[in-house]
């Protein structure tokens, strides 16, 4: 009898982890396919909230991270509070320097937001990607944005990802003063002379001068810590 009575509670608890997981598992689903709707729609703390209930190894999912990160952006945009503003600005350069276009469908749904700040984000991040699947929409943005700052943002996405030479924000006050570090463990990134990461670099012999015209010419690319825009 009691032996009877353990196997069915281990079934009941078997049957309640399932329920759990399969939950669990919807959750992500759900946020895959209707998280950027979401976001579109002001719903970022209930995108926030289902994230957390997402099973850890859901969370690390490049997409999720991605909805997470705009979720934030998009909570910042309308609520400016400074704590969805540090979460935004901790992932977004990481994101945008990943290469990882799993979730190019997703911020293509974010080129349709209704605030042009979160749309410009969107399309820097999808130049950096580096996806042609965004071709399309980014042609459409750049030529039809209300915004002129979201049309120059989607422009230069968009001849980054088609290998067209940048005629964007890049190119404009090329003759810009930067500064390089030519340190071999450093990555070839150009900065502006008070970026934090040159003052603390320490080694003025690994630090050089020069155009911002010079510097895309030498292969380096803009840092993405010091030259966002605030």
């Amino acid at each position: 009898m009691q032996k009877g009575l353990g196997i069915l509670l281990i079934l009941i608890l078997l049957l309640v982890f399932s329920a759990s997981g399969a939950a669990q598992e919807d959750k992500f689903t759900y946020l895959i396919e209707n998280g950027a709707k979401m976001i579109r729609e002001n719903q970022f703390d209930k995108v926030v909230e289902m994230i957390r209930e997402v099973p850890l190894e859901k969370k690390s999912d490049f997409r999720i991270k991605v909805i997470e990160n705009f979720a934030y952006l998009k909570g910042y945009v309308m609520t400016k509070r400074r704590v969805y503003g540090e979460k935004w600005k901790l992932f977004y350069n990481t994101m945008i320097l990943s290469g990882d276009k799993s979730a190019t469908p997703i911020l293509v749904e974010l080129l349709k937001d209704d605030n042009p700040y979160v749309r410009a984000y969107t399309a820097k991040a999808l130049g950096y990607i580096g996806d042609e699947k965004a071709l399309e929409e980014l042609k459409r943005v750049s030529d039809q944005d209300e915004n002129m700052k979201v049309r120059r943002r989607a422009k230069w996405a968009y001849e980054q990802i088609a290998g067209i030479k940048p005629s964007g924000e890049f190119e404009e006050g090329s003759e810009e003063r930067v500064v390089v570090i030519t340190h071999p463990y450093e990555p070839k990134y150009f900065h502006k002379p008070d970026c934090s990461r040159v003052r603390t670099f320490g080694i003025t012999s690994g630090i050089k001068e020069m155009s911002k015209r010079e510097a895309l010419r030498d292969g380096y690319t803009p840092c993405p810590y010091c030259m966002e825009e605030k």
